[in-house]
């Protein structure tokens, strides 16, 4: 019964009264530790500067519970943090060992790190030393805390076996990281079994306080309780144990144990069994409380709500609960409240542990019934009216970050699909594996078929115009056979192969395409920057939506009932930056002075008679004018401003601001231009070009350097190129 939960009122009343950043019941938790014990270290407070790392984080709750504790009590201090915790957007982490919840690391990603493989697994001793490199820059860390945990829905009686290893690693990381004086916040849970006892006293030979605390706002029913360890000796006290224990760092638990039994007095060992039992007794107390109100129905219900109300009181009374300032935010709980989560699953039925262990043991096919059951209580709907939805794309997206990590072998999440939809699919496989229903297809003919509505949509005669890749069940099986890495590579070489020999009014289909991951999605993002359009196609394959890509045009938009095309071929003003003052001078807010006419398209080394401006590399300024009429408002039309090629770097203005750049030659890029543009009057375009050329740019050209002081051409090769402003020539690549 979640009303027989004394301290039930505190989080309700947090939200309605405090509205803290990021409210959760962990936020209650963190605050009592860091309340009721001095876990921020005196001399941090005394120099106003704390420096932390949060281990096994996700969603990110301590770290805003800080944060408002801070504020509160030591505003004046200069905190910096550093956080690490599963991968939520590395698809090999399975859903049962990690937080799901990204809003928060979203808005603040450059404060996490997840390791060297970028998994985020902390219990890899290589990703534990990529931690300590990060934390350095910091400076010393002052406070370390630890909030991980493992599922053990399935196996609860060994739950303090299971989660041993990763409190292992997360202590040793701690005994790492931390700076002498330094506090190290743990969960645990029961503390009977050899591991744990030999984890207690390692962490009561290493700091000179140690404190087991379970606050009033952790699940009374539960075993969870933290212990708060302050006073840290510092990691030079511990060698050269400390290398002994990183040699044992992983996720498996040794077989030995840490300490001999006779190293080990026994007054600590009866101190921790009272420990334990003190909570083992108040767990207890509380599910037999429990189950006798379950079978008593006539419980004293105002007497329960008086004493919520009581400890509620309490909480607010004695941790002096009160609002901050919102400017004290680290990103603010209306921004981290409604950021996007897209893959936030949908509510199941609780199903009791004896259940879960019947469903469990049963035959493979009553396994695909349950599942059958399972998926019906999902609410699924594709959120468009049509079985086939066109898609839109704006520009491309600025600040892209390519990260590099350990291959996705097998697709255990996705951040494109619910989780307990993705869930229920690889267990449908796994039982259909299992009852062999699942068979190595029949080799169909791999001549591929226009699927029904391409031949509703499209005149036959334009059948041909299709290029078709199917995969068909391929890349889908992948996903959970180990193979994943090597089909998704596979399938970008398909894809480039293709487009490589694409033409215009060219149409690309995509099918059996799963959009999982990151780099598929990634992939068709692409895609739908070359095409005009991308559509998305509703197929079904095991309670999973599949996407097609097609388009209508490549490269060049094509004039239609519902689109106007303005060519702004022709003669344009030109003017050469030699003194390199265009940018100064501001020449895109105004008309360029002293301007000479160039046709475009064209390239402005081959038309001038002055050998200085054939030679002539740096910025050059074109400008025109266009009238834009009233009816393209009347009617909601968007409006693009699209450039063919600009060799190699260029910038637009439209009447003054900038409304798109790009780098690369040969390429065409474009810019929406729909709220700068003066309808029924005079529009000026200023677009600035730079065509130097580097080893950085692409094509990347070959630097000869020579002695030519007079700049005079070289033609090499037959190679065709031009040099940069310090007189060296830069040969095209071949």
């Amino acid at each position: 019964y979640r009303f027989m939960n004394k301290a039930g009122d505190i989080i309700r009343r947090l939200r309605d009264e405090v509205d803290p950043e990021f409210p959760t019941q962990a936020w209650c938790k963190f605050y009592e530790n860091v309340s009721s014990t001095s876990l921020v270290p005196k001399t941090a407070i005394d120099n106003s500067v704390l420096n932390t790392i949060h281990l096994c984080e996700a969603p990110g709750a301590f770290i805003t519970s800080l944060n408002h504790f801070l504020t509160l009590r030591h505003p004046n201090i200069i905190w910096k943090w550093l956080a690490t915790t599963l991968n939520p957007y590395y698809e090999g982490n399975p859903l049962s060992t990690m937080i799901n919840d990204d809003r928060f690391i979203l808005q603040t990603l450059d404060h996490w790190t997840f390791g060297e493989d970028n998994t985020g697994d902390l219990m890899n001793v290589n990703n534990m030393k990529h931690l300590l490199r990060a934390a350095a820059d910091m400076g010393p860390v002052a406070l370390v805390t630890a909030d991980g945990s493992i599922d053990c829905q399935d196996d609860p009686g060994e739950q303090e076996s299971v989660v041993a290893a990763l409190h292992y690693c997360e202590a040793v990381t701690a005994l790492h990281a931390l700076a002498p004086g330094g506090s190290f916040l743990l969960k645990m849970f029961t503390m009977y079994e050899q591991p744990t006892i030999c984890l207690m006293y390692l962490l009561c030979c290493a700091f000179t306080t140690v404190v087991v605390n379970k606050p009033a706002t952790s699940k009374e029913g539960n075993s969870e309780v933290y212990v708060c360890c302050m006073g840290y000796h510092g990691s030079y006290t511990l060698q050269p144990w400390l290398k002994v224990l990183t040699k044992h760092f992983s996720p498996e638990p040794s077989s030995k144990a840490m300490f001999p039994k006779i190293s080990i007095p026994r007054h600590f060992v009866e101190q921790l069994h009272a420990c334990a039992s003190i909570f083992k007794k108040y767990q207890s107390d509380v599910i037999q409380n429990n189950i006798d109100t379950y079978r008593d129905r006539h419980m004293n219900r105002s007497y329960v709500k008086q004493l919520r109300r009581a400890i509620a009181d309490e909480f607010f009374n004695r941790y002096q609960m009160r609002k901050i300032d919102p400017k004290h935010e680290i990103k603010g709980k209306r921004k981290v409240q409604h950021s996007p989560y897209l893959n936030k699953d949908s509510k199941t039925e609780a199903v009791s542990f004896n259940e879960r262990l019947k469903k469990k043991e049963v035959e493979p096919l009553i396994k695909l019934y349950h599942l059958e059951e399972e998926l019906a209580q999902l609410e699924i709907s594709w959120p468009f009216e049509e079985d086939v939805n066109w898609l839109y794309f704006s520009d491309c997206v600025t600040g892209f970050k390519l990260t590099l990590g350990k291959p996705v072998k097998t697709v255990n999440s996705s951040k494109f699909c619910q989780g307990n939809i993705l869930n229920i699919r690889n267990r449908v496989k796994a039982a259909a594996q299992e009852f062999t229903l699942l068979k190595t297809p029949v080799t169909e003919s791999n001549k591929p078929l226009i699927p029904q509505w391409v031949k509703n949509k499209f005149p036959k005669q334009s059948w041909a115009e299709f290029k078709i890749i199917n995969y068909k069940e391929q890349l889908w099986d992948s996903m959970e056979g180990s193979k994943n890495e090597d089909y998704e590579k596979n399938a970008f070489i398909d894809i480039m192969e293709v487009i490589d020999d694409f033409w215009r009014d060219q149409n690309l289909l995509l099918m059996g395409y799963p959009m999982l991951t990151q780099f598929n999605v990634g992939m068709v993002y692409m895609l739908c920057h070359l095409f005009d359009k991308l559509k998305s196609s509703m197929l079904v394959w095991l309670c999973l939506l599949t996407y097609v890509a097609t388009t209508d045009g490549m490269l060049y938009p094509q004039e239609s009932e519902t689109r106007e095309v303005v060519s702004l071929d022709g003669i344009w003003k030109f003017k050469w930056d030699k003194n390199h003052e265009g940018f100064s001078d501001i020449w895109f807010s105004k008309e360029l002075q002293n301007w000479t006419s160039m046709p475009v398209p064209s390239s402005f080394n081959d038309i001038p008679v002055s050998s200085s401006l054939r030679d002539h590399v740096g910025w050059v300024w074109y400008q025109r004018s266009f009238y834009a009429p009233t009816t393209w408002h009347k009617h909601n039309l968007r409006v693009f401003i699209r450039l063919g090629s600009v060799h190699y770097a260029a910038n637009v203005w439209l009447k003054g601001e900038l409304v798109t750049s790009h780098r690369g030659g040969a390429l065409p890029f474009q810019g929406e231009v729909t709220q700068n543009v003066n309808y029924g009057g005079e529009n000026i375009v200023t677009v600035a070009a730079n065509n130097t050329l580097s080893q950085h740019t692409i094509p990347q050209g070959t630097v000869l350097h020579t002695n030519n002081t007079n700049r005079i051409m070289l033609l090499i090769d037959g190679g065709g190129g031009c040099r940069d402003e310090g007189g060296r020539y830069l040969k095209l690549a071949q």
